[in-house]
């Protein structure tokens, strides 16, 4: 296998031949026969090693597509092979730049604009004014709109048959959580938002839009928003692995009107290729695009959103990507059971789309049942090896066959593309992930797990225990093994990023934020809470017994308020739109607090009675009761932080 790899590649290697310097039109020239070799040695050497079931591939190139392969099967049940031309791939978040480029079309016609308040278009729902800076359409696109990043009860039933939400369902889930143009943290819940807005403005559902903004347009013949009934036989059915030989099928869940537009597109590899031709013709300027010229300039202006100038930027649904050192565009995307990848290289006139199905579980509601869901499947080292080569695919091809990018210079006509040097002790402390902050406590507890500890050492930073790192450009940091960090610091805030990755943003947060102050207490407190059940023994009676009583009482409260928040919170809150029930949630666990403080008032009013202890053992009473109360104390605070209480 590996020799036969080998000729492969150096086939491919011999055949395509780069004509001019790189940044010029025709900066490289592909031998079809030589690519499919290289595409089709690439999917089947790794994907029986990964456990995936079917792949799709398109490559287009000077306007004309080179490769459109299937393979492995759609369906494990009747084996049927991937038709690169037929096959529906559920796209997932590549469904952001075609939502994104049906509002550029309505901009362009002058019935919407990007720096607006997005409430002056909406009518079926409203933004909350949690805070007075409004979100427009440019913080929508850009993901700065600082909104809710929980995507739980964001399905509705199958996907040929799902229902719809209640206006009220819709604006329960509208939450806020911090002022938008922060810094760039991906936003599912903007992109969704976007389609509502476009359903208004338009006077249609979003699957009409897209069809008549994007697809006709562009010759996407079979790309479908959703499943409609008549070509429930032409999608991939949804499978999950995680290691050769255990590929099973799941069930396809259909995305909310709220979320239609983050992920709801689906597609053949043909579809995708007209996409691509039409994207690169006119990020080039070779021919009309799905959008103006220079709509599309702005689409790919990624100055405006991007964090630091050495980073890469966020456009207007589209990213700034590098594959092996070579500059490109696109948008990635899963959803339950695929995984896809778009990259165009406009340098090039070059685009690659692969999707993928036989992917491990994704699980979208954060709730106390999931949790053993959530965690990362364990994969075998050889399938997870197997599963990155399989990703790697553009990077892989642009490495072998194109020639290397001249690296490109941010402009500095954008505030958000400057950077100044920054004190090393002013952005030392604890820093949080900057999406996943929600009115779900299961999410935010989950965020935790995402924390970055920055220390300051003179003018050195440590990052989580690693350094040192020195500030080699302005806000920049760089440490002798070539990692990076970089920060964002104003009045509003400071943000650090990781690796040039445009949304490995992560928010500065309060030392009580921290998971050794908010979180890890809990276990050790919970446990001696429950050794004040000791006071029930015979031997002891009078206040302590009744201080055991509440002690008991409280901790059984707390303990049952903590679980029903974390697994029926946000479905009572925001889904069924109860008001009686997330009450008695909160009276649950305001008498359980209240238990828990008045307890020691209780044990301290006597001595105990008979007396047990004297000398030593009546130090260790006193400390242990003094310990049970600092125990009900850390609770008061844990269900004050995590808004359990208010």
């Amino acid at each position: 296998m590996v020799e036969r790899r080998t000729r492969l590649a150096l086939l491919a290697a011999f055949l395509v031949s780069p004509l001019t310097e790189a940044g010029t039109s025709a900066a490289v020239t592909l031998d079809t026969p030589a690519f499919e070799a290289f595409v089709e040695e690439h999917f089947h050497g790794a994907m029986e090693r990964a456990g995936v079931v079917g792949a799709t591939v398109a490559v287009v190139h000077g306007g004309e597509t080179l490769v459109l392969q299937g393979y492995g099967t759609r369906d494990l049940a009747s084996g049927a092979p991937v038709d690169p031309e037929t096959t529906l791939f559920r796209l997932g978040s590549i469904t952001k730049p075609m939502t994104a480029l049906a509002v550029l079309r309505r901009v362009e016609e002058g019935a919407l604009d990007l720096d607006t308040d997005v409430n002056t278009y909406l009518r079926r729902t409203r933004v909350p004014t949690t805070y007075p800076e409004p979100i427009t359409l440019r913080h929508l696109l850009t993901h700065s709109a600082g909104l809710d990043g929980d995507m739980s009860f964001s399905t509705v039933g199958p996907l040929d048959t799902p229902t719809s939400l209640s206006d009220g369902v819709i604006q329960r889930r509208l939450h806020r959580v911090r002022p938008p143009g922060r810094a760039p943290a991906y936003d599912v819940l903007g992109y969704g938002l976007l389609s509502l807005l476009l359903e208004e403005v338009n006077g249609e559902p979003f699957a009409r839009v897209i069809q008549s903004a994007v697809f006709d347009p562009l010759g996407m013949e079979r790309a479908a928003v959703g499943l409609p009934p008549e070509r429930i036989g032409d999608i991939a059915s949804c499978h999950m692995s995680t290691q050769p030989g255990d590929a099973r099928t799941c069930e396809h869940e259909a995305l909310s009107e709220l979320y239609q537009g983050s992920g709801a597109v689906a597609a053949t590899a043909a579809d995708m290729a007209a996409l691509m031709k039409g994207l690169l013709r006119g990020l080039r300027g070779d021919g009309p695009g799905p959008v103006e010229a220079a709509t599309l300039a702005e689409m790919a202006d990624f100055d405006r959103a991007r964090f630091h100038p050495a980073w890469r930027g966020i456009g207007l649904g589209l990213q700034e990507l590098d594959y092996a050192g070579r500059r490109a565009v696109g948008h990635g995307g899963g959803i339950q059971g695929f995984s896809n990848d778009m990259a165009l290289f406009p340098e090039y006139d070059l685009g690659i789309y692969y999707g993928i199905t036989g992917v491990p579980d994704q699980v979208y509601d954060a709730r106390l049942s999931t949790l053993s869901r959530l965690m990362p499947a364990p994969v075998p080292a050889e399938a997870r090896e197997a599963r990155a080569e399989i990703e790697a695919f553009i990077s892989r091809f642009a490495d072998r066959f194109l020639p290397e990018s001249t690296p490109a210079e941010p402009s500095t006509t954008s505030s958000r593309a400057q950077a100044a040097p920054v004190d090393p002790k002013a952005v030392a402390g604890t820093y949080l992930h900057g999406r996943f902050v929600s009115d779900n406590l299961m999410v935010n507890l989950a965020r935790l797990s995402l924390s970055a500890e920055v220390v300051a050492r003179g003018s050195e930073l440590w990052v989580d225990g690693r350094g040192p790192y020195e500030q080699t450009q302005p806000a920049l940091f760089e440490s002798e093994d070539r990692r990076v960090v970089a920060f964002r610091t104003s009045d509003e805030g400071t943000w650090i990023s990781f690796g040039r990755e445009p949304f490995a943003t992560y928010e500065k947060v309060s030392p009580l934020a921290r998971p050794q102050v908010s979180v890890m207490p809990l276990v050790p407190a919970l446990g001696l809470l429950l050794t004040a059940l000791l006071y029930l023994w015979p031997r002891f009676a009078g206040p302590r017994r009744r201080a055991a009583l509440l002690w008991g009482a409280g901790l059984g409260l707390f303990v049952l308020a903590l679980g029903i928040e974390l697994e029926y919170g946000v479905l009572w809150r925001e889904v069924h739109g109860a008001v009686l029930r997330p009450l008695l949630l909160r009276l649950g666990s305001w008498l359980a607090v209240a238990a828990l403080l008045a307890a020691p008032a209780f044990a301290l009013r006597h001595r105990p009675s008979p007396a047990p202890a004297r000398g030593a053992l009546r130090w260790a009473s006193t400390l242990h009761l003094a310990l049970l109360g600092l125990s009900g104390l850390y609770l008061a605070f844990f269900s004050t932080f995590w808004g359990l209480l208010f």
